[in-house]
């Protein structure tokens, strides 16, 4: 297991590892593995690894640790992204009221919620809906930005991944169907803003 400490850098390098075969890394939410990009090197193996601030990553190592049905996912930089605009829906659901949510707005961009004017003293969970159109292929990377504290995605009412921490990433290693995908993202922050105390 991989930790990078710093909350404000990201690393990007190669790391040696006296161990041999296939090599995954291991999504414990997801409780599944993903191949990633690898050199055989004597007396063991070259990982190239980017961790983002206060990011993690358990590798494994070994023979037949790979599915067929997965495709090696590549280990460079992510290609070019593209910025997933409005509207999106906004609902909220406090604890009692999950996973029952009410309608709160419609927004043609983000912001900060917590700020004036929006939902500074919500706790709970805000769900935000909108629409993404794809018409490329191969494995898609969706990247939240900053949602804290935990995020839940789902595509076309399935499951993408759950995220607890930094980077709020989801890959999707089949892409998405060309078209309209229905996405989902359901943030939950801590009591903080609701109960409020004097270090806050």
């Amino acid at each position: 297991m991989l930790f990078n400490e710093d909350p404000y850098r990201a690393i990007w390098t190669d790391i040696e590892i006296a161990c041999g075969g296939e090599v995954c890394a291991y999504d414990a939410l997801a409780n599944c593995l993903t191949p990633i990009s690898h050199q055989p090197i004597n007396g063991g193996t070259r990982v190239r690894v980017k961790l983002s601030a206060y990011e993690s990553i358990v590798l494994c190592f070994g023979a037949g640790l790979v599915a067929p049905a997965f495709a090696t996912l590549p280990s460079g930089p992510v290609g070019p992204g593209i910025e997933v605009n409005g509207p999106w829906i906004i609902s909220t659901a406090t604890s009692r009221q999950y996973p029952e949510f009410e309608p709160w707005r419609t927004l043609n961009s983000l912001s900060n919620l917590c700020q004036p004017g929006m939902l500074p003293q919500f706790s709970g969970t805000i769900r935000y809906q909108t629409t993404v159109q794809w018409s490329g292929d191969g494995p898609v990377e969706l990247d939240m930005g900053q949602v804290f504290e935990i995020t839940e995605v789902k595509v076309n009412g399935q499951l993408a991944g759950t995220r607890i921490c930094p980077p709020y990433r989801v890959m999707i290693p089949q892409g998405l169907p060309a078209g309209n995908n229905d996405t989902v993202i359901e943030v939950t922050n801590t009591l903080v803003n609701h109960v409020n105390d004097g270090f806050s």
